[in-house]
């Protein structure tokens, strides 16, 4: 038996070095998306809830912005209509405004009182008349940074829009977009993207906007934004996870609130007046008003650096 045995081994041994090699898989490519920051533990909102101020119907609201000039806010709902209103929640527009399509986020530049509106799905910012709430010019968002898709043509999508004034700019200031994209995308991520607009050099044309920089804050469902000038702060409200961020505008998350019961219902943007009112807009067509007196910070923030083009 020894013998067939060995004979056995040697005719195994010779098949297999004749046998062609079996070409090895190739591994999985690498994933591209960088781990996001940790978050600062939550603690709850310090305001005080005033209530639901809304005085009117409105069929889910998408976008909330206090305008400085007319002392009022403007809301647009999930039909692409956009209404003015007092402090008070009182309709003041005189009548149906004109729709746009897919509305989400709004704000508005304090130089010239116009009126911005980020839009889902297109990925474009439309720039409003505040007087007779007619569109004016259509700023195409794009859709990639240094060849690499980061916003994906789906929905959910742009919800979230602010403006940042910067005098020594030359469109007067830059935009800050947020996406509802998840947090583990690498072509439709979750993060904030600031965005220069020909506000200025553009003419009264349509124009193409640029992508400057993005960061991702560290979480997803990212639904609305408002940038505090006074304070240099930007803060960024989520929808499920029921939550306020205080970032710096280079991205740097200082604080994360938990937000009350009472403004935690999808919410769907986040806007401040010139006081201490603090205005969120709910899907279920709500406008919850909370005070809060927000302390001036220690030392003031410097502003995003210029020309990054991903994550700092």
């Amino acid at each position: 038996m020894r013998g067939h045995t060995l004979v056995f081994l040697v005719l195994a041994v010779a098949i297999a070095v004749a046998a062609p090699a079996r070409p090895t898989a190739s591994p999985a490519p690498a994933a591209t998306t960088r781990p996001a920051p940790a978050l600062p533990p939550a603690k709850p909102f310090p305001g005080t809830v005033v209530g639901d101020i809304l005085t009117f119907r409105l069929r889910g609201a998408s976008g909330i912005v206090y305008h400085p000039t007319r002392k009022t806010l403007f809301v647009a709902d999930d039909w692409g209509d956009v209404y003015e209103m007092d402090l008070a929640g009182k309709r003041l527009d005189g009548g149906k405004p004109a729709g746009f399509v897919d509305s989400e986020g709004l704000t508005v530049n304090p130089a010239t009182g116009l009126i911005y509106m980020v839009t889902e799905g297109t990925d474009s910012i439309i720039e409003i008349d505040p007087e007779t709430l007619k569109r004016r010019r259509t700023f195409t968002i794009p859709r990639t940074v240094k060849g690499a898709v980061v916003l994906a043509r789906s929905q959910p999508g742009l919800e979230g829009i602010t403006f940042k004034p910067d005098p020594k700019h030359p469109e007067g200031g830059t935009f800050f977009v947020c996406n509802q994209g998840p947090l583990t995308s690498t072509n439709d991520i979750a993060a904030v993207f600031e965005v220069a607009a020909p506000l200025k050099t553009g003419g009264d044309k349509d124009g193409e906007a640029k992508i400057v920089r993005y960061f991702r804050p560290g979480t997803d469902d990212l639904a609305g934004l408002h940038y505090d000038a006074a304070r240099g702060r930007l803060y960024v409200i989520t929808g499920d996870h029921h939550q306020l961020l205080e970032v710096t505008p280079a991205g740097k998350v200082l604080a994360v609130y938990t937000m009350p019961v009472e403004a935690a219902g999808d919410q769907e943007g986040i806007t401040f007046d010139a006081g201490d009112g603090v205005y969120v807009p709910l899907d279920g067509g709500g406008v919850t008003k909370m005070t809060w007196k927000r302390p001036a910070p220690t030392t003031q923030p410097a502003g995003a650096p210029g020309g990054a083009k991903g994550d700092e």
